[in-house]
């Protein structure tokens, strides 16, 4: 059986776009850390412009929204590659990664009553409640 990456015998196709059909634009890698201070994931982003070549500060600022530009996000030095980053402050990042976790701890309880209530209804037995999952 073949997969779009490989035919029949199992030989892996590489496919290429002419250079001219794929749009260079710049790009980000992205990289997490832990910031003891706030107790929270950290991100910071490092950009490269269409060449590969590293922006400078002030390019990977042109990138950001003025609204967050200097103020959530900042060019800071990485803690491990001590090279400038943006670096998003994780002032808030706590509380929107803890509703982030409530909303998928909700929908787990939800599809865990659906599979539960499909399963009593199978059975024949009564439906149970979101209280019993608990």
């Amino acid at each position: 059986q073949s997969s779009p990456l490989t035919n029949t015998e199992g030989k892996i196709i590489r496919v290429s776009e002419p250079e001219d059909n794929i749009e260079k634009t710049r790009t980000y890698d992205i990289s997490i850390t832990y910031d003891k201070y706030y107790r929270t994931p950290r991100i910071f982003l490092f950009g490269y412009d269409k060449n590969r070549q590293p922006l400078s500060p002030k390019q990977i600022m042109e990138d950001i929204s003025a609204d967050h530009a200097r103020k959530t996000v900042t060019v800071d030095p990485h803690p491990h590659l001590e090279v400038p980053h943006a670096s998003i402050h994780p002032c808030r990042h706590a509380p929107v990664m803890l509703r982030i976790c409530e909303r998928m701890e909700e929908e787990n309880m939800r599809t865990l009553l659906k599979a539960k209530v499909a399963e009593a209804k199978k059975q024949g037995k009564d439906t149970p409640k979101a209280e019993s999952l608990k």
